[in-house]
């Protein structure tokens, strides 16, 4: 089975667009199958990627999780609730995933894959101790790099984004943004993306506002007489995260699932539309 990470992506593309797993057309069939794939290959110990890759892991629990949201499904849960429990496993001394304060990709999604799964029917409690050792790692000099996103991370996976909070969440993505790797950059994508699924509890105007800073970092160093189709494409905006293979795959796929996750409607793309001189049908 390959790869774990780019069908979990591939997959969240299609319930984007508002697809179903063991629905009854011929989409909501290429998602059971790719559903399924996944299930069918996952450890006894919980693992979800046969190769141990925890960011193949944590980004296919937050596709279970995206999948168990509506309606409640026990099967899934099941898996959800051992997939957590194998993230938690793999926490190092230090606080983080991964072998290196490098590989700090593998603990911004393990956060992620926490609030998703929360949102999902898992308790909270399940990651207090969990979320406290991140963020007392955050203090120390285990994280060489990624501190604002994963000061988000923990933030939001803490109080969650509701009413007076939305434009206190709001600035804090768009200050994350800033720190964000350049375009060309390995990481650019992976953490646009995170900050993208991140914003999709903010209320609609705030969401476009996010969504037009995301677009123009993919636009990069881009003269203002060129269009994004001029400018070439989004092949060339670096690796998905450091360590991540096949990164032109991702390169295209991320930025359509972060343009899906805005979609509602045709007219909602029109402000990004004329922000960047390029028509996006």
């Amino acid at each position: 089975p390959r790869d774990t990470l780019a069908t979990s992506l591939s997959l969240m593309g299609f319930l984007n667009e508002g697809h179903q797993y063991e629905g009854a057309t011929p989409n909501d069939v290429i998602v059971t199958k790719g559903v399924n794939h996944i299930l069918d290959n996952a450890q006894r110990s919980g693992c979800l990627d046969p190769d141990k890759s925890m960011l193949g892991h944590s980004i296919a629990t937050i596709l279970i999780s995206n999948i168990n949201k509506n309606p409640k499904n026990d099967k899934m849960l099941g898996v959800l609730k051992n997939a957590i429990n194998y993230t938690l496993s793999q926490q190092k001394k230090d606080g983080l995933w991964g072998d290196s304060a490098k590989s700090q990709y593998e603990t911004l999604f393990a956060l992620y894959s926490f609030i998703v799964a929360e949102g999902a029917g898992l308790d909270s409690e399940l990651f207090e101790v969990s979320r406290g050792r991140v963020e007392k790692a955050m203090n120390g000099d285990s994280l060489s790099e990624s501190k604002e996103l994963m000061h988000l991370l923990i933030h939001f996976s803490k109080d969650g984004v509701v009413g007076s909070k939305d434009k206190q969440i709001n600035s804090l993505i768009n200050s994350t943004l800033k720190s964000v790797p350049e375009f060309g950059k390995s990481g650019m994508l992976a953490e646009c993306f995170l900050l993208s699924q991140i914003a999709q509890s903010l209320k609609q105007d705030h969401k476009l506002e996010i969504l037009n800073n995301i677009i123009r970092r993919f636009t990069g160093k881009k003269k203002e007489t060129e269009s994004l189709e001029d400018y070439g494409p989004w092949g060339v905006a670096g690796e998905f995260c450091l360590n991540s293979k096949e990164h032109v795959y991702y390169n295209n796929l991320v930025p359509l699932i972060i343009l899906q996750s805005f979609y509602q409607g045709r007219d909602i793309l029109r402000p990004i539309e004329l922000s960047i001189g390029y028509n996006l049908d």
